[in-house]
């Protein structure tokens, strides 16, 4: 605050303590008129935080949310080899048995030729009878998400089996997912948090016939498998109970998150004295935690933003210590901001430019972008690729799309990915927006109106070559993404979290002929003689025992897309069927062969990782004293032990790729 804006507040304040010495003196000569009034008087003492600090929401109250919970259930998987249907513990089998009668198996519901169908007597079967065929498995499934995400909330989920050998080919049914770890029949039945459905993704690398010994066949994933369906709500609770406190931090939060369309829920809402009811918005569905930051350091008193972005500015300068803290202060204050940190784009101290523009890019400032794309070309390995993660969420125009384009040749393999991520994020909100303006230009008479939302998921699903950014999507329904990123050398990329996503760099993407390739003791099998011949595949289905022999295109994109697509009648030529962990597994082995001249890169799991970390600091498992104790399995609450083993191997929370070079056969 200014000096002025000091001595008007101090004349005011002595004005207000005149004005009621008048009011004191003048009330007791009439006191006997009527009943005295009686104001309550709370003294509101702030914790002990940074003078910067003083006054922001968290300074005053507190919340859980944002923390890493466990959700949990028991699911079942369809569609395996032979491989399912044993023994399994009681309590686990009654629960399965009821969750699938309150679900109508068993009652007669029409189940021609599906899963439920018993194929001898073609009536439904039984619960029981589900439960013991082979080609179903029980299996425990559990996420890690923020306290707090809201409703639609996306995240991977992580499968065990509880009486199968292996989980090769398997879709898991839809399950209901609850907080902590998960109940049995008679227990007690926590709250329900999300759902999650869709393929299980396992070691792309083994055999997915080879059930021997082959204890990885029986965890896997569903890569962004789960959303949340019933959200917990989020709660501030104020250190000191105060209506009036409750009302300043809700208005707050309202004016820093206005709802103007008045379709939604307000951002906060007083619930009484001690509480305030968040609600995320929309727009910060998938990254609630950075709501949750943004409201912890928003000043309560929203006057005099200019001087406060001034101090909080100062203090990110000179104080390392607070400089994460004033980052989010700047961004909670929001545009008032801008004019201060943008003086700091260009500073010497690398960690000061950084957190500048780091703040930059969560206000969507276009004037970050050339300092970021500088930086993306000549920084450390760490700031290149914060850098770039961080053009991928600013505006920026044309010029952003170009570099991060030229970053895509880079020699530098973490360089090349987190540029095909940014321009990923930016092709997808282009076309979001292409789909936008073409949905408004549609006359309300045509019954063709598409959602916001809808639109969102079709943008994400398919990106057109003529895109700026370069990038043409397909996806293949029910399995994964394919990319094409027609920039650099060749290289094929896959991943292992969120949605999964085979991408493939560079312009030269057709099969090396002559060549031969094979996979799964030659059940798959790739050769030309000559560099002439057009590739024959054979491939023997591992369920079934049906061999096709098929010529294929030397078109990798084209081969992806024929390894993956459902066989239909109607096709001339029917696809195979694989599943995601298939046509990665057949990539790695044309990779291992020569049969392509690009190198072939994968995705580390951090999933794992996040559930060590969940079972650590949780309170769902409680934290152990030592490495060996984290790893012993748990009880829960129904007494029924929860085997935590596979959790030992922890590995760096951050994403990472693990580069395999080109063959020397293929130069």
């Amino acid at each position: 605050m200014t000096r002025h804006g000091r001595t008007k507040s101090r004349l005011g304040l002595s004005a207000i303590l005149f004005l009621g010495g008048m009011l004191l003196a003048g009330g007791s000569g009439c006191a006997n008129q009527g009943k005295n009034r009686q104001v309550e008087r709370v003294d509101i003492t702030p914790r002990a935080v940074p003078a910067p600090l003083r006054g922001t929401v968290g300074s005053l109250a507190q919340s859980s949310a944002g923390e890493p919970m466990i959700i949990s259930g028991f699911g079942l998987v369809v569609g395996l080899n032979g491989t399912g249907g044993g023994l399994l513990d009681e309590r686990i089998a009654a629960t399965m048995e009821r969750e699938m009668q309150l679900q109508g198996v068993g009652l007669g519901s029409n189940v021609e030729g599906t899963a439920l169908e018993d194929p001898v007597l073609r009536r439904p079967k039984t619960a029981g009878e589900l439960l013991r065929d082979p080609n179903v498995a029980v299996v425990l499934v559990q996420a890690v998400i923020p306290r707090g995400s809201p409703d639609g909330y996306p995240f991977d989920v992580y499968v065990q089996a509880m009486n199968a050998s292996s989980l090769e080919g398997g879709q898991l049914w839809t399950t209901t997912l609850r907080l902590g770890p998960p109940g049995v029949f008679g227990g007690i039945q926590t709250r329900e948090i999300g759902k999650a459905v869709g393929e299980v993704f396992i070691n792309p690398f083994e055999d997915p016939s080879d059930t021997l010994g082959a204890e990885v066949r029986t965890v896997g994933r569903v890569l962004a498998g789960g959303e949340v369906s019933n959200a917990m709500p989020i709660q501030i609770r104020l250190d000191t109970p105060s209506h009036q406190r409750a009302r300043q931090i809700a208005f707050a939060v309202n004016s820093r998150f206005p709802n103007r369309a008045q379709v939604r829920e307000p951002a906060a809402r007083g619930f009484d004295d001690s509480l305030i009811q968040l609600h995320v918005p929309p727009a910060y569905t998938s990254r609630p935690n950075e709501f949750l930051r943004i409201v912890e350091h928003l000043p309560i008193d929203r006057t005099f933003p200019q001087e406060r972005a001034r101090t909080y500015t100062a203090a990110l300068e000179s104080s390392p210590e607070l400089r994460e803290s004033m980052m989010w202060c700047l961004v909670a204050l929001g545009d008032p901001s801008l004019p201060f940190i943008r003086e700091l784009y260009d500073h010497r101290d690398t960690a000061v430019r950084m957190a500048a523009l780091r703040t930059g890019s969560f206000l969507d400032d276009v004037r970050a972008a050339p300092a970021l794309l500088e930086i993306a070309g000549i920084g450390s390995a760490a700031e290149r690729n914060e850098a770039i993660a961080l053009l991928g969420e600013i505006d920026g125009g044309p010029t952003v799309d170009i570099g991060l384009r030229e970053l895509i040749k880079n020699s530098a393999l973490t360089t090349r990915i987190a540029a095909y991520e940014a321009l990923a994020r930016r092709a997808e909100r282009a076309e979001y927006s292409r789909l936008l303006m073409i949905e408004a230009r549609r006359p309300d008479s045509s019954g063709m109106a598409r959602t916001p939302r809808e639109l969102s998921i079709i943008s994400r699903a398919r990106i057109p070559a003529s895109a700026l950014q370069g990038i043409q999507r397909a996806t293949i329904p029910g399995k994964f993404v394919l990319d094409v990123v027609p920039y650099g050398e060749p290289l094929v990329y896959v991943t292992q979290q969120g949605t999964p996503r085979v991408v493939l760099f560079g312009g030269e993407l057709e099969l090396v002929r002559p060549m031969l390739a094979s996979a799964w003791d030659d059940r798959f099998m790739v050769i030309a003689d000559s560099a002439a011949e057009t590739p024959r595949l054979r491939y023997e289905n591992y369920r079934n025992g049906l061999v096709r022999i098929e010529q294929v295109s030397p078109s990798l994109p084209d081969l992806i897309v024929f390894m993956a697509t459902d066989p239909r009648p109607e096709d001339r030529v029917p696809g195979l069927g694989m599943s995601y962990s298939e046509v990665v597994g057949a990539l790695h082995a044309l990779y291992d062969a020569g049969a392509t001249r690009a190198a072939f890169a994968t995705e580390t799991d951090k999933l794992m990782a996040e559930l060590v970390e969940a079972a650590r600091t949780g309170q769902v498992l409680e934290r152990p004293e030592t490495l060996a104790d984290r790893d012993k399995p748990t009880e829960s609450d129904d007494g029924l032990v929860v085997d935590v083993s596979y959790l030992k191997a922890e590995r760096a929370r951050k994403p990472q790729v693990v580069p395999l070079a080109p063959k020397d056969s293929k130069k």
